[in-house]
């Protein structure tokens, strides 16, 4: 029985990245209706091209060794969802308060 599901994003580091990644792929693939809302850090990071970055050495442990196997990194897994249907949306208040250049407010790997 295929749902909504929604994924409320704030901090933007390896770890919540993967993890809200992997969780929104898997629903999406799974018929659901998934929706990741963007706050804040994860917010400015996403529009910066920094989201998913690891920042302690364990998340570059981690990041390194997802890498050698061959998985996606948080945004190409973000990027893939988008092609099963999910969608990445922002309240136009919280854009308005972190954005800085609203005309750079695209990632580059979002068509």
């Amino acid at each position: 029985m295929a749902g909504r599901v929604l994924f409320f994003l704030q901090h933007a580091t390896y770890e919540p990245a993967f993890q809200a990644a992997t969780m929104g792929i898997t629903a999406a693939a799974m018929g659901d209706e998934v929706y990741f809302v963007f706050a804040f850090d994860a917010l400015r990071q996403l529009v910066g091209g920094a989201y998913g970055q690891p920042s302690s050495a364990r998340e570059h442990e981690e990041f390194a060794r997802a890498e050698s196997l061959g998985v996606l990194a948080p945004p190409h897994m973000l990027a893939e969802a988008r092609t099963l249907g999910a969608r990445l949306i922002a309240c136009d208040t919280t854009v308005a308060s972190a954005a800085t250049n609203r005309s750079r407010w695209r990632a580059p790997w979002m068509k």
